[in-house]
């Protein structure tokens, strides 16, 4: 994989942590209630108290803190990790081959200036989603104890729900080398708790939603405009590093074979889908894409300058714009109006949980 690939691939992860712990904070009643329980005194990861917060009697400790932040950033870590492994290599390859392959590499950023800016974002983010992560184990916490007072709740098969989730992870835990045993531990009961909690949404709360066919007949009415669809474009698309590989992969590129050519040489990491992308309508991806309109079905153009390469597009189908049908539209109705009513009954669920739990954190640094 190509270095600005890589840089790519680990910035979109950071912003998705981040996006994915903001939203997630703004929706989560415990963070929005009164007497808001998270104190903004963050300073380091340096602070010594090992708890900060009690759910109840029951402490959540920085070890917790540390071992779900693992988790949530560990695969930036090992992006970070192979890429430095893969460099040092090459560095030191005398072939051919490998010089070739590490010249490839290297046509947009220096390893240096990839590594330090990735490690620089994380940085930036690392309190942000260390914020979140807290109240995230709070609140987990507090459904966990709403899931041992309720009676309606079978937990018989617990243990083998907890060992079965945990023997999907394990190997990959034990064998990383920054987790220590305590660590490990503490992931383990994390793990636990996470299924047994998201068991219990399913099993006792979510499994009573149900939606009539009026309901869901009266949201599409209330939002037909959602399902006016423009018009759009199914393209695929092989992307190389330099100008003079995309002429030579362009010569002889046939519809026939453009996708063997995708699998063969292309950099994106659509290629494991055959370089499909799309359906998009106008405006939905970067402008380079918009050559696509211009084209007709079966028509293969190139060679299209990106900051992500050298492109050659095949235009694989043109869907015209049109009203999707409530029939049409049902399912994408359905999945967002279930997803609506889930979170009202989690935040009923979590009113129940805080006026049940006192919930005291502590004044620490995270």
């Amino acid at each position: 994989m190509f270095k600005t690939h890589k840089k790519i691939k680990i910035s979109l992860y950071i912003v998705s942590l981040c996006l994915c712990f903001s939203v997630g904070a703004k929706i989560w009643k415990v963070y929005r209630s009164s007497g808001l329980y998270y104190h903004k005194e963050v300073e380091s990861i340096s602070g010594k108290s090992k708890v900060l917060a009690y759910v109840g009697d029951t402490p959540i400790t920085r070890d917790e803190l540390e071992a779900y932040y693992y988790l949530q950033t560990k695969d930036v870590s090992s992006l970070i990790k192979e890429d430095n492994f893969m460099d040092d290599k090459e560095g030191h390859a005398e072939d051919e081959a490998q010089e070739e392959k590490k010249e490839k590499r290297s046509f947009l950023f220096h390893k240096e200036e990839e590594d330090s800016e990735t490690k620089e974002s994380l940085e930036k983010a690392g309190n942000s989603i260390k914020e979140a992560i807290l109240t995230r184990l709070i609140e987990r916490e507090l459904l966990f104890k709403m899931m041992l007072k309720d009676s309606s709740f079978d937990e018989s098969q617990g243990d083998k729900i907890c060992q079965e989730e945990w023997d999907k992870y394990k190997d990959v835990y034990s064998s990383d080398k920054r987790v220590g045993r305590r660590t490990l531990t503490v992931i383990r009961e994390g793990i636990c708790k996470d299924v047994m909690v998201s068991k219990y949404l399913e099993d006792v709360h979510y499994s009573k939603i149900n939606l009539s066919e009026e309901e869901l007949k009266k949201y599409y009415e209330e939002h037909i405009s959602h399902y006016d669809l423009p018009n759009r474009v199914l393209v695929r698309q092989i992307v190389l590093p330099t100008e003079a590989e995309a002429i030579q992969v362009q010569n002889g590129l046939t519809r026939a074979n453009f996708k063997q050519r995708v699998e063969q040489y292309s950099i994106s990491l659509d290629k494991e889908n055959g370089g499909l992308v799309g359906p998009f309508s106008k405006g939905q991806m970067p402008h380079f894409f918009d050559v696509a309109f211009l084209m007709k079905k079966g028509q293969i153009q190139g060679v299209v300058k990106s900051d992500y390469g050298f492109h050659l597009f095949l235009l694989e189908e043109k869907y015209p714009a049109k009203k999707l049908t409530f029939n049409e539209a049902k399912k994408d109705v359905q999945k967002h109006m279930t997803e609506i009513k889930r979170e009202k009954v989690y935040a009923k669920l979590m009113d129940l949980a805080l006026s049940t739990f006192k919930v005291e954190t502590m004044r620490v640094s995270l």
